[in-house]
């Protein structure tokens, strides 16, 4: 190592540190002019900072005294404002999509129980099963795992669908 390197090395830590303590009063003001809030899951929410509003420019002679600034209203409320009531879902509403979701589920669980069924029974009799090649038996066999993972993810959701009833 050269002796001009050592030296770099040597500065960079107080350079690193100057620089943070520079930063830091940036950067606590950054954070106290962002706005807060609890979304619907219950997350809090931290926005970016507001936009300074621009400043113009006094004619001559007018009162040279700062107009004060306008804030813009929040971006959750300009969202609130912007959406239409016909766009907000009723707790009953709700409750009937999920009625129907779940009576959607149980039909393809239905349906994919026959499936599989159909495919279990080809598979389990001898007789049926000596007439397929090869190729016809592993697809066979490759449909019949598709089936059962459908069932299983169904059944999970079905769960789901349940629970939050």
């Amino acid at each position: 190592m050269n002796p001009s390197s050592d030296t770099i090395l040597k500065r960079l830590p107080l350079a690193l540190a100057a620089c943070l303590a520079l930063a830091a009063p940036a950067v606590h003001a950054q954070s106290s002019d962002a706005e807060r809030y609890i979304n619907a899951q219950g997350v809090e929410v931290i926005q970016g900072r507001r936009a300074a509003a621009p400043s113009v420019a006094a004619p001559a002679g007018a009162d040279a005294s700062p107009a004060p600034a306008v804030q813009a209203p929040s971006r959750t409320a300009q969202a609130a404002q912007a959406r239409p009531a016909a766009f907000q879902i009723g707790a009953g509403e709700q409750g009937a999509r999920d009625r129907d979701r779940l009576a959607i589920l149980q039909q393809e669980m239905q349906a994919e129980n026959s499936a599989l069924e159909q495919k279990v029974r080809v598979l389990s009799n001898a007789g049926l099963r000596a007439k397929l090649d090869p190729e016809q038996l592993k697809r066979l066999q490759e449909t019949t795992l598709e089936h059962e993972r459908n069932i299983r993810a169904l059944t999970s959701e079905i769960n789901r669908a349940k629970g939050s009833m």
